[in-house]
């Protein structure tokens, strides 16, 4: 991950794994790299649109400064209220 262009890490990302292969892991320390692109004190901040199916990314994001209530920031989740419809 740390290889990883900038230009190609703005793209589209996906991530599989079997049962503890560290996904959430990984997502977190992705996310935790480029959060302050995210943030609404940031010159231009970029939309972030993230799955969330188990309902654990809210919780990290809020430790990242970035909550579903930013405007740049979509959580899709059917079963959690704060999520785009």
């Amino acid at each position: 991950m740390r290889n990883l262009p900038v230009r190609e890490a703005v793209k589209h990302l996906a991530i599989f794994g079997t049962t503890s292969a560290g996904k959430t892991t990984l997502i977190q320390l992705y996310l935790q790299s480029l959060a302050r692109r995210f943030r609404p004190d940031w010159p231009r901040p970029e939309q972030l649109i993230i799955f969330d199916g188990k309902n654990d990314a809210v919780p990290m994001l809020s430790a990242l400064g970035l909550h579903p209530e930013d405007e740049n920031v979509f959580i899709l989740n059917p079963y959690d209220e704060r999520g785009v419809a």
